[in-house]
């Protein structure tokens, strides 16, 4: 879906579903070989999924489960409200929608998908939403990517508790917001410290 948001077909001249299930094709090749070569895991990143909720349920989940059909290796689809950027950050700054999980989530947990990334450090996404996704791995991100700002070990550790009521504590992977492509590489490396020591508090309380 987002590959057609952001493509102007000038060759095959066809709808956005035909188009998205033309593409779909493609990345299942791709998958499929990288997994005979070895991949453990091939991730498919769909910020559109948070936007074309109409979309998504017409023909954005078919096309995902087209894209990931035979794929022997785990599967995950990144779900975020997009990089930390200065007009992402301004938008995330006076949006007071972030409902979309609620429609995704249910959807994705019908689908032959092993895992969900979702964006819960820098949004305004209520976890509870967590539920509509149960039994599925979520991947959860407690580390916004769009500041310098370090989060603490502890701060870490209290997003990733809030979500335990509504994940199972085995498939639940903490996780970066996004990628942090945007951030300096101190930052960055920082902001993953805090996000494994943050993980093993958790992990301590839970006996584990």
């Amino acid at each position: 879906m987002t590959m057609v948001d952001t493509t102007l077909d000038e060759h095959y001249r066809c709808d956005e579903e035909s188009l998205a299930m033309r593409f779909a094709g493609v990345l299942n090749a791709e998958a499929r070989a990288l997994a005979a070569a070895g991949a453990d895991m091939i991730q498919f990143d769909e910020p559109c999924f948070n936007i074309y909720l109409d979309k998504v349920k017409a023909w954005g989940i078919r096309a995902l489960e087209a894209a990931i059909t035979g794929v022997t290796c785990i599967t995950t689809i990144h779900i975020c409200y997009s990089y930390g950027i200065p007009r992402v950050l301004a938008w995330k700054k006076q949006n007071t929608e972030w409902g979309q999980y609620g429609v995704t989530l249910p959807l994705l947990r019908e689908t032959r998908i092993n895992q969900i990334s979702v964006e819960c450090a820098a949004s305004g996404v209520d976890v509870a939403v967590l539920e509509g996704a149960r039994g599925k791995d979520i991947l959860l991100g407690v580390i916004d990517v769009g500041t310098e700002e370090v989060e603490t070990p502890a701060l870490v550790a209290s997003r990733i508790r809030k979500a335990l009521p509504y994940v199972d504590p085995a498939r639940l992977f903490p996780c970066t917001d996004c990628g942090l492509v945007p951030r300096t590489r101190a930052a960055a490396r920082a902001k993953l410290s805090a996000l494994v020591e943050g993980t093993r508090i958790i992990r301590r309380e839970l006996g584990r």
